[in-house]
């Protein structure tokens, strides 16, 4: 069905599935269908191609439900190989908050790609970056393994990146850098995770 709906809106192709073995391997990312696999490394991979410019912002939103949702499947031998970030349940509280923030800016970047308006990108962009970063708290700093550090930076890095490249560049450019950013969030997801 999923599939459907991007090949409806003119966002992936079919026939593409067959022009790289590794658009159909079922290891890309743990827990998801072999469909949305497919559908994520396409639309996120390194040659990323949007057919439509348009619908950058349903493929977008989509991506992000994948990430916020739980892996569930009918299959109970699947387990949650991630690391656990060991925080408590206030730090979790304030650490799942700031995720959700991200979550917010990467839709307001994106609804600043469609309607071509810089000013919410840019807005939406800072509101992740490297301030952000700084008001960590130390307890949770503390906490964190060196893999989530040496993934966070660069995220909140890329945050004040579009920030910037907002004011000049294309929207084209502006996707595709959303896209790569969108990478990262997925990779962190897939290698980490947040219980009491």
């Amino acid at each position: 069905m999923i599939i459907y709906l991007f090949v409806e809106a003119g966002l992936f192709r079919p026939d593409e599935c067959s022009e790289s073995p590794l658009l159909c391997s079922d290891s890309l990312i743990p827990g998801l269908r072999s469909r949305q696999r497919i559908l994520i490394y396409h639309l996120l991979g390194q040659n990323m191609k949007i057919h439509n410019k348009q619908n950058v912002f349903v493929v977008l939103i989509f991506l992000l439900s994948v990430i916020a949702a739980p892996v569930s499947s009918g299959d109970s031998e699947i387990q949650d190989d991630r690391v656990n970030l060991g925080l408590t349940k206030s730090e979790k509280t304030e650490f799942l908050q700031e995720m959700r923030q991200m979550l917010v800016s990467i839709q307001g970047i994106i609804s600043g790609i469609g309607e071509e308006n810089r000013e919410l990108i840019i807005s939406s962009a800072r509101k992740s970056g490297n301030r952000m970063a700084r008001a960590t708290p130390d307890s949770v700093r503390k906490k964190l393994p060196q893999s989530f550090k040496e993934m966070g930076g660069p995220t909140h890095m890329m945050f004040e990146e579009i920030a910037v490249i907002a004011e000049t560049d294309d929207m084209d450019i502006l996707a595709t850098t959303t896209g790569i950013l969108m990478q990262k969030c997925v990779a962190c997801h897939s290698m980490f995770k947040v219980d009491e």
